[in-house]
């Protein structure tokens, strides 16, 4: 089922990439995708984001969209479910 889950979640980033470029905030990301603890950043380092610097805190770190590889992450992960 969490192979399922990171599935779905990782399709959902991708839509995102593409809705919300060029960044989207990382705390969104968390709190749309449901990603909670050291689990939700093991899933956002897995991923392969790219992370940029959106203002002094660091609540302000977002995804770089244009610089995020998720697509080729994505037929990675499709695999795994086979």
């Amino acid at each position: 089922m969490d192979a399922y889950a990171n599935h779905m979640r990782l399709q959902a980033l991708k839509i995102m990439c593409k809705a919300y470029q060029p960044s989207v905030p990382v705390a969104f990301i968390k709190a749309q995708l449901r990603l909670d603890g050291k689990p939700g950043k093991g899933f956002l380092n897995e991923c392969g984001i790219k992370l940029v610097d959106n203002g002094a805190s660091k609540a302000d770190v977002a995804m770089d969209c244009k610089a995020s590889e998720i697509v080729s992450v994505l037929k990675s992960s499709a695999k795994s479910l086979l």
